[in-house]
């Protein structure tokens, strides 16, 4: 059950406007505010923080590329004012929707916000917040990202969109045409369609459908509706149409590429006859869904709903433009929920983003409160520091309770089976309860730590669950079902080293868990299939049933779901749960284990498990070379696993800092936005501190510094290199090391002298070649194009810039 609180925002003048509640629970009080909002500065703001994801990293990575060699200090201090001159601009989404948060409810909008949450929480019954903007630069504010940032409310330290108490979504306010919707029976039937043009750039759309139709495929329990999915692969209009016409399908989900336009936005089909784009607009495709009773649309595609970095958007021209983004073209349209991305989205993150939410759908949850477990899902995945949780934006019609399937709601509450959401959260509520109390009584309760782990896992309070499991872990270091729950939960968050590395501390303690064992090979095999372009997905591995243990007196233990999750975050903040449990587990000694796996010896699984065995019994070494034999052949998600195994103690060895800047570089190469060049350089310069006469370490940060733009800094550490390769070297002839560092040098000066007045130029441009002509009359192998392009160490930009100077040289 689900109670109302609508809000409609109406423009009254120039950045004015009346916020008032359309639509509230019995009890709660009707209240309206006039307010004036800053909104251009909050625009700016969310401009900053909401920038292209795809291109952030890049945007980050680049800021100092023209810096030349040769500024002063002054210089650079300079160049630095101009680069914080947004110094105002929040650091954080949190921030910048706590301000949000506190703009819409204020005066007797606040107390009528309270009043509603109030009620729900003592009614157990989840809090629907609905948002409906009558202004094209209101829809542009990421009001998805609102958030409370108190301890005396419901919604505690996260996101409004992200919670189980209070879910979100957007309305249209000036639509009023939905028709009342027919109660659909029988399975959930999804329209997947994905796209990828010969003439626009790929994204993984087959591995996207084919891990999302292993995901739905998998058996349901018995009161879970049944999802089918068919996949429409590269159609064009014609085919969609078709299959749209003779489907009978509820759900139309779009994977490509999408764009904003003058007639509702545009997809991007493929033609049959050219193989080339072909657009569909906005309006077009509404009319189709409409016309075939699609009740949802789903888009993994960017740009499909109003976002504050749209340049397209003219303040003079206002509505004369028209419907201009998809979301807007088919909400207007009556499609009753539409799921669209304010902007690009990862390709892996899509996938993520999908599964949860499917996932949620699934367990007969409705699409609101699916979306805000599944947002919940990419914050413990990807942190909540990255913007790929705040730009789902979904709209739900007035009318429509987000409820896809009738089966929930055809049952009356007294006869609900035991599975159904309502009941799993009562029992979930209870056991969350008795885990407190038995805390409170024994705070060095091990066994009430993990299952209120598992209580919170289900709850989708990941960050908490983990929190939990790791308080046990601290109590009691030897609890292997707390360390291979742990990794379930890493698992479902993605986190393959970390959840490989939590089932092997559970085998070492336990060689006969069962679970972990059969974990540990799943995320494995999951690990393997990652490596290849396109991979089918595995299972994921299921946490044990959430038992309530019968240890208090049943009254005792019945305390009112009107106590709801309020109470929980106030009780688990009392006891230090609610982050200070995220302390790291004590370092634990462990004794060696057998690997687990068989089969070809030269495997990247074999490795990767005789690698964490040489950490776990502290022979770095060993485990260093298997380490570089993984990253030699790419397989980075293997390279992390085994890292994982090593204790805490020696993660600060120079050897496995190292191991580890190689991990981000490399991975930064390949597009991974979850590193960045500050990553690696960290590490390097860690690894330096560690053993300062390591030549190839040394290099390696000269690269980082040169990939930073940090000229000066690359500049001064190349000649290090070659201060201590002559002490350490051959008097007849400079080694590899040194050689490297000679190539660095003349990267240094060709990249300096693009900066430099023409006769500096010149000059500079003339060091480079000389340093050129040394390494290549030296080992000419070694530094050809060809080979350098085989080496890790070499960025496309220090390719391309060593491709100048041969070409200037005119060597090969």
């Amino acid at each position: 059950m689900t109670q109302e609180f609508h809000l409609s925002v109406t423009p009254v003048g120039a950045d004015k406007y009346l916020v008032r509640t359309e639509l509230v629970a019995p009890g709660v009080r009707l209240a309206e505010e006039q307010v004036e909002w800053p909104i251009d500065e909050w625009l700016n703001q969310a401009k900053h923080l909401l920038n292209d994801p795809l291109t952030g990293l890049l945007q980050s990575q680049d800021r100092h590329r023209y810096s030349s060699l040769y500024h002063s200090t002054a210089d650079r201090d300079d160049f630095g004012d101009e680069t914080i001159a947004t110094a105002s601009v929040p650091t954080s989404l949190v921030s910048l929707g706590q301000q949000l948060y506190a703009a819409i409810f204020q005066g007797t909008l606040h107390d009528s916000w309270m009043m509603a949450q109030a009620i729900a929480n003592h009614s157990g019954e989840v809090l629907r917040l609905r948002l409906g903007l009558k202004d094209r630069r209101l829809a542009r504010l990421p009001w998805e990202v609102m958030h409370a940032g108190g301890l005396n409310t419901v919604e505690g330290f996260r996101p409004l969109a992200t919670g189980t108490d209070v879910v979100f979504c957007r309305y249209q306010p000036i639509f009023t045409g939905i028709t009342p919707l027919e109660t659909h029976r029988g399975p959930l039937k999804i329209l997947m369609a994905i796209a990828a043009p010969t003439d626009r750039e790929t994204l993984e759309l087959q591995r996207e459908a084919r891990h999302l139709q292993a995901e739905l495929q998998t058996p349901a329990s018995a009161n879970a509706p049944e999802i089918q999915l068919t996949i429409l692969s590269q159609p064009d209009r014609e085919q969609l149409a078709q299959a749209l016409e003779q489907g009978d399908y509820q759900v139309f989900h779009y994977a490509g590429h999408s764009n904003l336009g003058a007639s509702g936005g545009d997809i991007y089909l493929v033609s049959e006859r050219t193989g080339l784009t072909e657009k569909l607009s906005g309006e077009d495709l509404a009319g189709l869904l409409v016309n075939n009773g699609v009740r949802m649309a789903v888009f993994n595609s960017c740009r499909g709903a109003d976002a504050a970095t749209a340049e397209w958007f003219d303040e003079d021209l206002g509505p004369s433009l028209g419907e201009r983004n998809l979301a807007e073209a088919l909400v207007r349209r009556g499609i009753p929920g539409v799921l669209a991305m304010a902007e690009r989205i990862p390709d892996r993150v899509a996938l993520t983003l999908s599964q949860l939410f499917y996932r949620n759908l699934k367990q007969g949850y409705p699409v609101d409160l699916s979306l805000s477990r599944a947002r919940a899902g990419l914050i413990a995945a990807y942190g909540s520091h990255q913007l790929y949780w705040a730009l789902p934006i979904l709209f739900l019609q007035p009318g429509f309770d987000g409820q896809l399937l009738a089966t929930a709601q055809e049952e009356p509450q007294e006869s609900v089976g035991e599975d159904s959401p309502e009941t799993v959260s009562y029992s979930l509520s209870e056991t969350i309860n008795h885990c407190l109390q038995q805390i409170a009584a024994n705070p060095q309760d091990y066994e009430a730590y993990n299952l209120l782990g598992s209580a919170l896992y289900q709850r989708a309070a990941v960050a908490d669950a983990i929190a939990a499991y790791e308080k046990a872990l601290q109590i009691h270091p030897n609890y292997a079902d707390a360390h291979n729950n742990l990794g379930v939960v890493f698992y479902e968050q993605g986190r393959l080293a970390d959840a490989i590395a939590a089932y092997q501390r559970a085998l070492t303690l336990n060689p006969d868990h069962q679970s972990a064992n059969e974990n540990l090979t799943l995320a494995l095999q999951h690990l393997e299939e990652d490596s290849v372009e396109v991979a089918p997905v595995v299972e994921a591995p299921t946490p044990p049933p959430v038992t309530p243990i019968p240890a208090q007196p049943p009254a005792a233990r019945r305390w009112k779901w009107g106590l709801g999750l309020g109470v929980l975050c106030s009780v688990i903040l009392t006891f230090g749960l609610y982050r200070s449990l995220s302390q790291p587990p004590t370092a634990i000694e462990f004794p060696p284990v057998p690997a687990t796996l068989g089969g070809d010896p030269n495997s990247s699984e074999s490795i990767t498990a005789r690698a964490s065995q040489h950490f776990r019994q502290g022979e770095i070494e060993a485990g260093v070379k298997d380490v570089e034999i993984l990253l030699d052949r790419e397989v980075l998600n293997f390279a992390n696993a085994a890292i994982a195994s090593v204790s805490d103690r020696q993660l600060d060895r120079p050897e496995i800092s190292f191991l580890r800047g190689r991990i981000a570089w490399q991975a930064i190469q390949k597009g991974d936005p979850n590193y960045s060049l500050d990553d690696t350089r960290r590490f390097w310069e860690q690894a330096v501190r560690g053993d300062s006469t390591n030549l190839t370490y040394q290099n390696a940060l000269g690269f980082a510094y040169y990939a930073e733009g940090e000229l000066r800094r690359a500049n001064q550490t190349w000649l290090r290199v070659l201060e201590l390769a002559e002490t350490q070297g051959s008097a007849t002839s400079p080694s590899a090391e040194a050689l490297t560092a000679y190539a660095g040098l003349a990267l240094v000066s060709y990249e300096a002298a693009q900066a430099q007045p023409p006769a500096q130029r010149l000059e500079g441009l003339q060091r480079a070649q000389e340093l050129y002509q040394l390494v290549l009359s030296t080992d000419p192998t070694r530094f050809s194009l060809e080979a350098l392009g085989r080496n890790w160490l070499w960025t496309p930009t220090a390719l391309q810039n060593w491709r100048s100077l041969s070409q200037s040289s005119g060597a090969g």
